[in-house]
C-alpha cells in the first residue's frame, strides 16, 4: 500500500470516528466511505445536499449550480442519475 492510500484509509477513518461520535452527518461523495457510515447508522450528504442548501439559503441562484453540475458531469464524476437529471431539468430547484 503506498503513503497516499494509508493517508486516505486514516483519512476515511477518522471522519466516519467523528461524525460518529459527534452523531454529526458525514459529508463524502466516495462512495466506501458512504456505505461504511450507512452502514453505522450514520447520515451522509454529498455535493448534490450542498447545492440544494445554498440554494436554500439564497447564497447561491439556482443557475449556479446547474453549471457546476454540468461541468462535474461532464469531466466524468459520478452522482445519482435520478437526483441529477431531476435539478437539470428544474433549473437547479429541487
Amino acid at each position: 500500500m503506498n503513503e497516499v492510500n494509508r493517508a486516505a484509509k486514516f483519512n476515511d477513518c477518522s471522519v466516519l470516528y467523528l461524525a460518529e461520535k459527534l452523531k454529526a452527518p458525514l459529508l463524502s461523495c466516495d462512495g466506501a466511505l458512504r456505505k461504511s457510515a450507512t452502514r453505522r447508522g450514520i447520515e451522509v450528504k454529498g455535493t448534490l445536499w450542498i447545492f440544494d442548501e445554498l440554494i436554500r439559503a439564497e447564497l447561491l441562484t439556482p443557475a449556479t449550480p446547474v453549471a457546476k453540475l454540468t461541468h462535474l458531469l461532464n469531466e466524468g464524476s459520478y452522482f445519482p442519475a435520478d437526483a441529477c437529471e431531476q435539478r437539470l431539468k428544474s433549473g437547479g430547484k429541487q
